[in-house]
């Protein structure tokens, strides 16, 4: 079970760098469109203005997720306690991102929530303390 963490810790740090990748895609967008040079309208407001909140707001999100993703790989390397828990938080929003993301979820789901996987990370946590 002990392989299948560091394959899932692994995992996280791939997705947590695309998502940080993203981040910074759709933050030179942002910039774009609000430096004008996106599009030019002189008396009226562009329509795609419109887009900005969405753009900020799915810039936060790719940014908290992606770091998520990051600090939950590294604690999986590791074999925090905590780190089972982000992941399996994680695993369940990857859920929605059908195929890749549902197959990642339960693949994910089954290695934190196995008994197994349990009992490595509650050796872990007593090692510890």
């Amino acid at each position: 079970m002990e392989q299948h963490v560091k394959v899932v810790a692994v995992l996280d740090l791939v997705v947590g760098g695309i998502q940080l990748l993203s981040t910074v895609l759709a933050a030179f967008i942002l910039m774009l469109m609000g430096s004008g040079l996106f599009f030019y309208c002189e008396d009226e407001v562009p329509p795609l203005l419109a887009l900005v909140p969405l753009l900020v707001l799915l810039v936060s999100w790719l940014l908290v997720t992606g770091c998520a993703w990051i600090i939950a790989g590294i604690g999986l390397l590791r074999l925090r306690p905590w780190s089972r828990v982000l992941q399996i938080v994680l695993a369940i929003l990857s859920l929605l991102w059908f195929p890749l993301g549902t197959a990642f979820g339960i693949y994910c789901l089954w290695v934190t929530l196995s008994a197994e996987g349990a009992a490595l990370f509650s050796r872990a946590g007593e090692a510890g303390s």
